[in-house]
Order: structure tokens, then sequence, then C-alpha cells
């Protein structure tokens, strides 16, 4: 058996972080939806897309078609129909990532 590589589980534990935080914030009821949103791409999403070599290219794909359609929404101004779409498929997104990123895939 060979040793792991700790950047790369190092890199995958701050990319599963990532994605658990997206997910907690987008379920948080405290904070409005386009707020979540913003936060997500701007803090999570971002951070999960500088590390898309350690996810598979149709993840990587969906999460970039995502974000696009995110800035476009926003640019646009997010309706609350918007941000409840825009929610339902990033959340899609990231319960995609989260078997990718457990510490047995890692190994």
């Amino acid at each position: 058996m060979t040793s792991p590589n700790w950047d790369s589980v190092v890199t995958l534990a701050f990319a599963a972080e990532q994605a658990c935080a997206a997910a907690q914030l987008l379920n948080n009821h405290a904070i409005a939806r386009p707020d979540a949103l913003r936060l997500c791409y701007e803090k999570y999403v971002s951070a999960l897309l500088q590390h898309t070599h350690f996810l598979p290219a149709v993840i990587t794909a969906r999460l970039d078609r995502a974000r696009v359609k995110y800035a476009r929404a926003a640019e646009a101004g997010i309706s609350r129909e918007d941000a409840r779409i825009l929610t339902s498929e990033l959340m899609a997104i990231l319960r995609m990532i989260s078997p990718v990123l457990r510490p047995e895939a890692a190994a």
C-alpha cells in the first residue's frame, strides 16, 4: 500500500469543507436566499473551482455552468423564484461532490 500524498489529502479535506459549508449556508433560513447564494458563490464555489483536478469533469462542468448562470442572474437581479431554482441546482451539484470527496475516495 502506498502512502497518501498529503497535499492531495489536505486539498480534498479543504474541498469537502467548502462543499459542506456551502450546503449549510444554502440551508440556513436566517439569511435571505439571494444573499446565501452570493456568499456561496463568492466564498465556497470559487474555492472549489480552484481545485477542480480532484473532481470528475462532469461535476466541474456543472459547477462552472452553475456559476455562470448565477452570475448572469445576479447581474439581472435575482428574483425569489430564480434564487429557489439556483439554490436547488447548486445543492444537486454539491450532493454529487460529497461522495467524491469522502476520505476513502482519496485512498
